[in-house]
């Protein structure tokens, strides 16, 4: 949840759909009409500081701290459905804004702050980081324990910048996407030497579709699954 819109469509989701049992064993086969097991993580999305950023320094501090009151009171709403803190982190990725300065040293206010609520929640914290990878690793490694749990979302990085975060934080897992069958890019290369205990499946949904796929969705992560055991070997 990174907008007060998409806060509120949370809540709705939550109020609508019951708690999901703990473990898929819990489940009874009366629970015909179960409407699935539907999970939260919230957090402020370094594209929320990025335009932040566009208001004078007051205007985007007052922006954000409105943000994360809401994000706090609606973390305590959803209770044990808020399984971890994110997408949080730094984008430069923006043709015309990426390059700025301000946005760029905004961005990394928001994540420090963002790092301090999710690990005061006791939360895992999800990652975003395009075209920052240093100050992100940097970040991480000045606010965040060795053996806490980071999941870096959608990672598209190099095998060396994996390894500098697995050594960093050894329990750290990275997430592949329908980016892992774009035949030749790097997603695949770094599927064929990561240990098994540091991946995830995801899918970005609605976007990174697989070619000819108009978008994805969850129902992407049995074809994703099998495509990681084919690179794997």
């Amino acid at each position: 949840g990174c907008d007060e819109q998409s806060l509120e469509n949370i809540l709705s989701i939550h109020q609508s759909i019951p708690l999901p049992p703990q473990r898929a064993t819990d489940t009874h086969a009366s629970d015909v009409n179960f409407p699935g097991f539907v999970w939260v993580e919230l957090g402020c999305h370094p594209k929320a500081a990025a335009l932040f950023s566009l208001l004078n320094c007051a205007e985007a501090f007052a922006a954000l701290e409105k943000l994360e009151t809401r994000l706090k009171v609606v973390a305590a709403e959803i209770g044990k459905r808020l399984v971890a803190w994110g997408e949080i982190g730094l984008d430069y990725s923006h043709p015309l804004f990426g390059t700025s300065k301000k946005n760029q040293w905004f961005q990394k206010e928001a994540f420090k702050r963002q790092i301090e609520i999710g690990m005061d929640l006791g939360l895992p914290l999800v990652i975003h980081s395009r075209a920052a990878w240093q100050d992100t690793m940097s970040i991480l490694t000045k606010q965040v324990p060795r053996d806490y749990r980071i999941h870096v979302h959608c990672f598209w990085d190099t095998k060396s910048a994996m390894e500098e975060l697995f050594s960093a934080f050894p329990k750290a897992v990275i997430g592949f996407s329908n980016n892992i069958f774009y035949a030749g890019d790097i997603p695949q290369e770094l599927c064929r030497c990561i240990p098994l205990e540091h991946v995830v499946l995801e899918t970005d949904g609605p976007y990174l579709p697989r070619t000819g796929a108009r978008m994805s969705s969850p129902g992407d992560i049995p074809a994703i699954g099998r495509k990681v055991a084919e690179l794997k070997g």
